[in-house]
């Protein structure tokens, strides 16, 4: 109870009583004690108010972290995209120093934002590692394949050992031991001026199930003094941060592969002696998986996108070229809008493989278009998000509107491929097309754009525009040829088909090089065969009023 004092101050008073009686069973009066709990009050009260405190720093930095990575994110998907892309041109050796160096700033850059991530979703136990079928060796393969120039710029000896007695299918996390080999070589290549990074990787134990891996990497760098040592997974943690040594880097490298190795139910020590070297020791269980399950996820990786079409949803246009870029790498056909409402539109006039719907938009967003597309227009078309957020409360919201999986930007070209291939996995891959007669014939893509982007060096406008030109001038010239042919000039025939020869070529329709080679030649002809020149100018009619429906379909404008 809450009561005042003779004072007048305001305590909490715990108060319990009850009768007295005497020996004879006879109530004599009661009994009563008062304990002045106020302090203790006083602690609750404070120990309330801190978890509050606490729990709303928690949301101001878990808003804070989305707001930096939405913001962060986006121009560097930007950069990152528009560096991949000067990569594939034809550029001078200095041209190429200068974009190499700009590649790892970016690539950097873009480390740290993961980095800083990675960390704030462990604390909030949002990490989730998958449980999938990978070959080790492989993985490894492709951890020095990335890290061999580093070293190799070093002059270092880069050596990796692997036992043969590595089971070729283990399951577990394959991509997060990768980040967590890549974080701690790439940490022994940055400390280490001469000398040499080697990775041994050995079965220590093993049973019909499991196998218990570990992972040796040793280095001949500056090392690390003992008092350091104690400290060298605390985050932000870097020892030769203010030395002359000039590295960079978070300091989260470590913090975030203990982490993730901890939640693999594994080991991880580190023994370094300063100016000697470092030796870091890992220890994993695995269990053995299935040469099965190895086909199929190796498929997923092999297994071609070319002749899907894409409808691509995203209003930054630089994000939309670069994504463009990426998807016509893979042979896909994209379609672009620039918003919600657009998209809408144009699924309601044809019908695409797959969609990538970028979250943030005006007019109508990601999450709203989604639930349109599932509740309204009733379509089950796979919807991957394009995402600067990757939160587990963020992707609880996209998987609960219907989208079927996450990429997030800044993306790599093969996660984005990656994630394509698996969304499709579960559904059989067609190419849709908004044609009337949706016959399996029809159905087939009849063009090649490939020709033309190789002309046009990477301008989507010139693509564009040579797509535009040849949709409204070839059923022009196919309607000369029907009149040529009614009225019998058959010299004009010849001289039409001459003249949009090259454009078809160019467009890659290979169909019609037999076609458009009779008709020439027949129309030369002294006396001509009527019959068989309809038929050829109703075959070449057909496949170009196909070719025209198709293209319209993507709709690249």
């Amino acid at each position: 109870m809450l009561i005042k004092n003779k004072k007048g101050e305001s305590r909490w008073w715990l108060i319990s009583g009850g009768p007295n009686y005497n020996d004879k069973g006879e109530l004599i009066g009661s009994i009563g004690i008062h304990l002045d709990i106020t302090d203790q009050k006083r602690m609750a009260t404070d120990l309330e108010k801190a978890l509050q405190e606490a729990k709303d720093a928690s949301l101001a930095k878990e808003s804070f972290l989305a707001n930096m990575s939405h913001e962060i994110r986006t121009p560097l998907n930007a950069i990152i995209g528009m560096i991949r892309e000067l990569k594939r041109e034809d550029l001078t050796p200095i041209q190429s120093k200068y974009v190499s160096y700009s590649d790892l700033a970016a690539n950097h850059l873009l480390d740290i934002v993961n980095n800083v991530l990675d960390l704030s979703k462990i604390e909030a136990g949002e990490l989730v590692l998958e449980q999938n079928a990978f070959n080790l060796v492989s993985l490894i393969n492709m951890v020095k394949s990335i890290l061999y120039m580093k070293a190799e710029e070093k002059k270092l000896d880069f050596n990796i050992k692997v036992s043969p007695e590595i089971n070729p299918v283990l399951i577990g996390d394959g991509s997060r031991i990768r980040q967590v080999l890549i974080n701690i070589l790439s940490n022994a290549i940055k400390f280490t001026n001469k000398g040499f990074v080697n990775l041994d990787v050995n079965v220590v134990n093993a049973n019909a199930e499991f196998q218990d891996i570990e992972f040796i990497i040793q280095d001949s760098g500056i090392g690390m003094s003992e008092n350091f040592l104690s400290s060298v997974f605390d985050k932000f943690s870097q020892e030769e941060r203010h030395s002359s040594h000039g590295l960079d880097g978070t300091g989260l490298g470590m913090t975030i592969s203990r982490e993730i190795i901890s939640l693999m139910n594994g080991d991880i020590q580190i023994n370094s002696r300063k100016g000697i070297g470092t030796i870091v020791r890992i220890n994993l269980t695995l269990p053995i998986g299935g040469p099965i399950e190895l086909i199929e996820e190796e498929f997923k990786l092999d297994k071609s996108l070319s002749g899907l079409h894409c409808l691509l949803v995203e209003d930054n246009e630089l994000n939309r070229l670069i994504a463009s870029k990426s998807l016509h790498n893979f042979g896909c056909f994209v379609a672009e809008a620039e918003d919600g409402q657009k998209a809408i539109d144009l699924l309601k006039s044809g019908s695409y493989d797959f969609i990538l719907m970028d979250i943030q938009m005006p007019v109508m967003d990601g999450i709203e278009t989604t639930s349109y597309i599932r509740n309204i227009l009733k379509l089950s078309t796979p919807v991957i998000a394009l995402t600067a957020n990757a939160f587990k409360k963020d992707i609880d919201l996209y998987l609960s509107v219907g989208m079927n999986d996450y990429v997030t930007k800044p993306f790599r070209e093969y996660s984005l491929f990656e994630v394509i291939v698996k969304t499709l996995k579960s559904k059989p891959i067609t190419h849709t097309n908004n044609i009337i007669s949706a016959t399996a014939d029809q159905l087939k893509v009849l063009y090649d754009l490939s020709k033309i982007h190789e002309l046009s060096r990477g301008d989507l406008a010139f693509v564009n525009k040579m797509i535009g030109i040849f949709i409204d001038q070839t059923p022009v010239s196919v309607k000369l040829i029907r009149q040529a042919f009614e009225i019998g000039d058959f010299e004009s025939i010849s001289k039409i088909v001459h003249r949009i020869k090259p454009s078809i070529e160019n467009m890659g329709i290979v169909s019609l090089s037999s076609i458009l080679r009779e008709l020439e030649s027949e129309s030369k002809k002294e006396e001509v065969t009527g019959q068989k020149l309809k038929r050829l100018v109703n075959e070449l009619d057909e496949v170009l009023s196909r070719v025209i429906n198709q293209l319209k379909a993507i709709s690249l404008n």
